[in-house]
């Protein structure tokens, strides 16, 4: 039998200046064999040289890469390796902790982590990922630069709380954080305006915005935040993966007579679920669709907290069938069943 290679996976262990990669290649006689490790600059001179080393190192034209998502770190590598052409697998530090787990491994180094990352890509199937579009990547700086502020702003408020029951002479610290408020006020006030002013500059969106806009108690930042954090929907295929991608998938531990509680995952997505929060706890009082939902479902549930949380799912679906369908919102929208599955 003549010796193929059937699979090709390169791990990729990043870190802010370097990265770690290890080639992996399966073959028809079922052997795996490690074909190559070494560590390269994370810059684009290095991107390149790493991708001739690829190429040089096993001759196999579909060759796969797995990461883990690290913010800022591994998006240049990805966004290269996808213009040329490359199948990118983006896997959580969680799932990829968890898969390490697995294999009992005792060192975890970025050379084991690279490994580690290459056999996943390998036996696992993964979905292929895709860069966000131009357009939604652009907002996305904009959207977290207002979550940071807001950050701020509560830290801020926090502190002056606090000095308020101060027994020492804060009168000049006060008043130089009550200053640093009104900046960032200021600024969230611009970032507003410029976020409207963005999304107005594509006219099918912005009417996809409109539309959302129709339902009770959503505003214009939580819209944002959801459109960037999900690429207009682009993401997820259907509301199952939708609600997993933004930790609402609900998860249920149980072992011989050991019955646990039903709980979202929430392995995912934290700014959507942020974003939806607060608008939340004024859906459940001023949406006729939602109100008589949460008033159900509250009382049938220990805490409230739970109530709250399944009406956060509820909305996202809403809001992923409208801007799916080009529709405003409608109170019956359950009942007639015209949502996207």
């Amino acid at each position: 039998m003549n010796r193929q290679i059937l699979a090709c996976n390169v791990g990729l262990d990043i870190s802010k200046a370097d990265f770690n990669a290890c080639i992996l290649t399966t073959y028809n006689d079922y052997s795996r064999i490690n074909s190559g490790s070494k560590v390269f600059q994370n810059s684009p001179s290095g991107f390149t040289v790493f991708f001739s080393w690829c190429n040089k190192t096993v001759s196999f034209e579909n060759k796969s890469f797995t990461m883990e998502f690290t913010g800022r770190y591994s998006e240049k590598i990805a966004h290269f390796l996808y213009e040329k052409k490359s199948t990118v697998f983006m896997v959580s530090p969680f799932k990829s902790n968890r898969f390490r787990e697995s294999y009992d491994a005792d060192v975890k180094t970025d050379q084991t982590d690279a490994y580690t990352l290459a056999v996943m890509g390998l036996e696992r199937k993964l979905v292929a990922w895709q860069p966000d579009s131009e357009f939604f990547a652009n907002l996305k700086i904009i959207v977290r630069e207002r979550y940071g502020l807001i950050k701020q702003k509560t830290a801020i408020k926090n502190k002056l709380h606090a000095l308020a029951y101060a027994a020492a002479a804060v009168a000049p610290t006060v008043e130089r954080l009550k200053e640093q408020m009104k900046l960032i006020n200021k600024q969230i006030r611009e970032i507003d305006k410029q976020i409207e002013n963005y999304l107005k500059t594509d006219e099918k969106i912005w009417q996809k915005v409109e539309n959302l806009q129709t339902i009770p108690g959503i505003g214009l930042t939580t819209i944002s935040t959801i459109l960037v954090e999900t690429d207009g929907f682009r993401k997820t295929a259907n509301v199952k993966e939708l609600t997993a991608f933004a930790g609402y998938k609900v998860t249920i531990k149980e072992s011989g007579i050991y019955k646990g509680r039903s709980h979202i995952s929430k392995r995912g997505n934290k700014f959507i679920r942020q974003a939806l929060h607060m608008p939340v706890l004024c859906i459940i009082q001023i949406n006729p669709l939602f109100k008589p939902k949460y008033l159900a479902l509250k009382a049938r549930k220990p805490k409230p907290i739970i109530a709250t949380t399944a009406i956060e799912r509820k909305t996202l679906i809403l809001m992923y069938s409208m801007y799916k369908n080009d529709s405003t919102f409608n109170a019956n929208y359950f009942n007639n069943k015209q949502h996207v599955n």
